[in-house]
């Protein structure tokens, strides 16, 4: 009964606004595309509201279709500005899941290897995604914007009846959205080929509408619209001086492809028509914090045209302000029976699953069940909880408001470039002097291997260090909460032992060793929180160690079953503002040396870091710690310390031994960056004071013989690289510059 009285007061409010267009002009706004320029639009709305100007129609493309449609949802200009200043723009070109989102083996991964799933293998051959960006977290942003408004059977049902313009990217052909779900129709114009991914809808693989139609005047037309303002924020051709490089020419080949659609278009517009094109140089497609610069380049290429088109109006108007009074009320009207989703119970839930997951698997993500009350928030944080199991290309969701209640629709999509993704790792510690520790890494994961998402991951690394690394992982449950997963390590490197007493100088109690291991493991895991697991099981390990200048080695095995806790929710691995991060392992194990049985030997390993901030400052407590009672000459389980922020001043991994210990106060000022953002990219000045050392034996262990360090340094830390620091570290027997990329101390 509600939807036959709502149906019946929206045909009588549009009569009643068709009986007031009947004695005026109908007016339409054709909005152009152009990225952060789009502010202008906003300063139009406020001419027009300024100057009691109904709109009647609107169509936008690309970033045109964004502002469009919020006006169309009957938004008036503060709360349009309101609403796109809330709005992280910048995240909405990343995919990036921040690190507190991803489970704990996720990070495992991540920490390492920086440089992700970009390059994928399908089985017959390298696979590269349809677009840089896949856009879930600018799907996020269209959906908050338009308070998850439901999808309209069409977009005349809105306050303002709008149009969206997007490009089929199969027949290079405009195609007009008019109808559907807004905030889908909105991402369809706005993404850019090559940069986010093209939206399929009605079986159309659309992008940017600015290819072929960048100002929508012909759209209007046939809408009916007797006055069309257009307003184009499109970039102009490059003059003859700026075209002195091969990025110039392209530039210039892209901005002629957007130019002659919108020539096209203005070639439409009728005498009664008015074009408003705004002095938008200097202002950056994508420079976001310039939208408030182009409103207000907006408000005086507008104002004149605008106040004149008042006058022109008015003369024409025997009621005044009278019908622009009415409008409002009418469109006031129509924006009450739009229907935006906050919270809701669910009385249905119709998943289209697309990938080799389970159902089960995508709805314990998801959090949600039939019957439940869900909200806007809660569904979104299903959503990243989807992307954060790293093979899923787009999760989209919509709701749709029935008498007997709300049903939710889910469409999930594996990554169409996968199964197998290839991630790589850059480390560097350069000291400037007789260090240059490199290490390049390259992985290759095979996932979804089972329904619940199991994967087998490989890792090669050469530099300072050989390192190969497979592993398979498996859930044991939908949920994740139990794994199980078995590996093969293969490691060679060169350690500095410690070899006695701390007699005089430091470095002289040090005995440089080869070292090559094996290493096999199995282990059952319980994640009983996603940021906190405990890991249960049993390795086997065979190695060989050798003193650099003898001609005698040592070949070694252990075996046994160890326990570890780990809890960890940083927001950044090497330098966290908030989160807290904390690791203790317990090893048992049978050691036999050259053949010989020595004992069963216990060990201990952990380590923690506790950041607290405020504003810009961060100040961190970190520290590790490790050792056994092992009773060979050179400890098979080698604890190191060395290089920035490790005893700073000492080459990376410089001394190892039976023992360590070292704890650390790091201070950081943030100088730029976005301190709430946690996948933006962020430079530091700050400076440490440390204090650790290695020992042979355990009661050599004490304050005093442990060394004093520090160090200063200006750090970039980049959301793709990791850190690339430049610092300076000094302890009381050795000093040393420092050029540091990557997450490896």
């Amino acid at each position: 009964m509600w939807k036959f009285r709502a149906w019946l007061t929206t045909l009588l409010l549009v009569h009643s606004s068709f009986a007031s267009a009947e004695q005026r002009p109908t007016i339409g706004l054709a909005l152009s595309g152009g990225g952060a320029k789009g502010g202008a639009h906003i300063a139009l709305f406020e001419l027009l509201e300024a100057n009691h100007i109904p709109v009647d129609y609107i169509a936008g493309t690309s970033i045109g279709a964004y502002f469009g449609g919020l006006y169309a949802m009957g938004y008036n200009a503060e709360e349009v500005r309101t609403i796109t200043e809330n709005l992280d723009w910048d995240s909405g070109y990343s995919d990036s899941v921040a690190r507190g989102e991803l489970s704990l083996h996720k990070k495992a991964e991540k920490d390492e290897y920086q440089l992700s799933a970009v390059l994928g293998y399908d089985g017959e051959g390298l696979r590269l995604p349809q677009g840089a960006v896949q856009g879930q977290t600018m799907a996020k942003l269209l959906r908050e914007s338009t308070s998850n408004l439901e999808t309209l059977k069409s977009f005349d049902d809105l306050p303002i009846p709008f149009r969206a313009v997007a490009t089929n990217m199969e027949t290079m052909q405009a195609v007009i959205l008019e109808q559907g779900n807004l905030a889908r129709a909105m991402q369809a114009s706005m993404s850019v080929p090559g940069v986010l991914r093209p939206i399929a809808i009605d079986g159309n693989v659309l992008s940017d509408g600015g290819v072929v139609n960048n100002m929508p005047v012909d759209v209007l037309i046939e809408m009916g619209a007797d006055i069309i303002i257009a307003v184009d924020i499109g970039g102009q051709l490059a003059s003859r001086e700026e075209l002195d490089s091969a990025l110039g020419m392209i530039n210039q080949l892209s901005t002629q492809l957007t130019r002659s659609g919108t020539n096209r278009q203005i070639a439409l517009m009728r005498e009664q028509d008015l074009l408003i094109v705004p002095d938008i140089s200097g202002i950056g497609t994508t420079n976001f914090s310039q939208m408030g610069l182009a409103e207000e380049r907006g408000l005086e290429a507008a104002k004149p045209a605008i106040e004149a088109l008042a006058k022109r109006l008015d003369s024409n108007s025997e009621a005044g302000h009278g019908d622009f009074d009415d409008y409002l009320i009418e469109k006031g009207h129509r924006q009450s029976q739009l229907r935006k989703v906050d919270s809701f119970q669910v009385k249905q839930i119709n998943l289209v699953n697309q990938t080799r997951l389970s159902n089960s698997v995508i709805y314990a993500k998801l959090g949600v069940k039939e019957g439940d009350m869900t909200s806007r928030k809660q569904l979104e944080d299903g959503i990243r909880r989807l992307y954060a199991l790293g093979t899923i290309e787009k999760a989209v969701y919509q709701i749709e408001q029935t008498d007997e209640g709300e049903l939710l629709y889910i469409d999930v999509i594996e990554k169409r470039w996968g199964p197998g993704y290839f991630d790589a790792k850059i480390g560097l510690q350069e000291n400037f002097k007789d260090s240059t520790d490199i290490q390049l890494g390259l992985a290759f994961t095979q996932t979804n291997l089972n329904a619940l998402g199991a994967q087998w991951r490989t890792e090669l690394e050469i530099g300072s260090r050989k390192q190969f690394f497979t592993e398979y992982y498996s859930p044991i449950d939908a949920s994740a909460n139990l794994a199980w997963s078995t590996s093969i390590r293969y490691l060679d490197t060169e350690k500095n032992y410690f070899i006695g007493d701390k007699d005089g100088d430091y470095g002289n109690s040090f005995i440089p060793v080869k070292m090559d291991e094996w290493t096999a493991r199995a282990q059952l895991q319980w994640n009983f929180q996603p940021w906190a697991n405990i890991e249960a099981g049993g390795l086997y390990k065979y190695g060989g160690l050798k003193p650099v200048g003898f001609e005698e080695d040592a070949k070694y095995v252990r075996f046994g079953p160890y326990l570890n806790y780990t809890y960890d929710t940083l927001d950044r691995l090497m330098f966290p503002r908030k989160g807290r991060r904390f690791n203790l392992g317990f090893f048992y194990e049978n050691e036999r040396i050259d053949g010989e049985e020595l004992d069963w030997i216990s060990s201990v390993q952990g380590s923690w870091s506790l950041p607290y901030s405020f504003d810009r400052h961060t100040l961190a407590w970190n520290g590790e710690f490790g050792g056994g009672d092992s009773e060979f000459v050179f400890a098979t389980f080698a604890q190191d310390l060395g290089g920035f922020l490790n005893l700073s001043g000492y080459r990376k991994q410089e001394v190892s031994g039976r023992y360590k210990a070292l704890t650390t106060l790091v201070y950081r000022y943030q100088l730029f960056g976005d301190a709430a953002n946690p996948i933006s990219s962020r430079t530091y000045l700050g400076a440490s004071i440390e204090r650790g050392g290695v020992w042979d034996e355990v009661n050599q262990m004490n304050w005093d013989s442990s060394i004093l360090a520090g160090s200063i340094f200006v750090s970039y830390d980049s959301t793709w690289l990791g850190p690339i620091s430049l610092a300076y570290g000094h302890n009381e027997d050795a000093q040393s510059l420092y050029l540091f990329v990557g997450n490896e101390l």
